[in-house]
């Protein structure tokens, strides 16, 4: 990648060489660590369907002795890994999704209409996609993100039309929302206190989970954290206070569910999502 640098710099960064955490860091970054201005790719044949297998573990533990696995031979359960997902809703609750190119499929699920990628992992253990459903299957909901605008609502997702179920139409509600403080004000209204919107440092919070295969080549690590001191360094989302005012009843603060973690030989970061049911690693 030819990367922009904040101090105005253009750097070649790559796997090898004096850049090289700059490009594991760069994914995600959301231009804090620069902008990318040309990117050299290598391009991989595919096939017109996968074939996907979810797998549950009752712990962060088990989970990560799996990726460590799928990092070694390729492979989980005799099951190839061409791609591979991790989805958590909670600690006791946590799911690999392990994907394998395939020439035909006995059937194929469609996650653009009335059903929902995400809660499809609780449900039957094996799926097929094809290969362009399988590469947008997140962007419908936008993750599970559409939840608050009632599109996972069986009658307001009939109304809604499809090729408005995409994440650049939620993200510009949100914009429109953020510009005009509709939901911010809809909350005062309410007695609601304000949300913090930016990470800000805890106070007390979690704290970093062992787990095995840290610092493995090629795995990139998904840590779920319990309810203990924060590690230094590791950055939050404050926790959500307590509701109350104008006569209504106390709200209960809503519990962190998980964070997630990247690692490139490094912790890179860390957010706390309060009241998140799922997150993708």
């Amino acid at each position: 990648m030819e990367i922009l640098t904040g101090d105005g710099r253009v750097v070649t960064a790559a796997p090898g060489g004096g850049h090289a955490g700059l490009y594991h860091g760069f994914p995600n970054s959301y231009g804090t660590l620069g902008y990318a201005l040309s990117l050299t790719i290598e391009l991989e044949p595919v096939q017109p369907y996968v074939h996907l297998r979810h797998y549950r573990f009752a712990s962060p533990e088990a989970c990560m002795e799996a990726v460590g696995q799928i990092a070694a031979e390729r492979s989980l359960h005799g099951h190839r890994a061409d791609f591979v997902d991790g989805t958590a809703f909670g600690l006791d609750e946590i799911y690999l999704t392990v994907g394998a190119y395939s020439d035909a499929a006995p059937w194929v699920s469609d996650y653009t209409g009335q059903r929902i990628y995400y809660r499809s992992l609780r449900g039957p253990r094996e799926d097929f996609l094809t290969i362009r459903d399988y590469l947008w299957r997140w962007d419908t909901d936008w993750f599970w993100c559409s939840r608050p605008f009632g599109v996972q609502h069986p009658a307001i997702r009939r109304a809604w039309p499809r090729r408005y179920r995409r994440s650049d139409v939620y993200r510009a509600l949100v914009a429109f929302d953020r510009r005009y403080r509709l939901w911010e004000t809809l909350n005062a209204s309410r007695g609601r206190p304000p949300r913090e919107a930016v990470p800000a440092a805890l106070a007390r919070g979690p704290v970093l989970a062992a787990l095995p295969h840290a610092g493995r080549p090629g795995v990139c690590e998904l840590r779920l954290l319990g309810n203990r001191a924060p590690a230094p360094g590791v950055l939050g989302r404050a926790p959500q206070p307590p509701g109350g005012g104008g006569g209504r009843r106390a709200r209960r603060p809503q519990e962190p569910v998980l964070d997630v973690v990247l690692l490139a030989g490094t912790v890179l970061g860390a957010v706390q999502r309060p009241g998140l049911r799922g997150a993708q690693a």
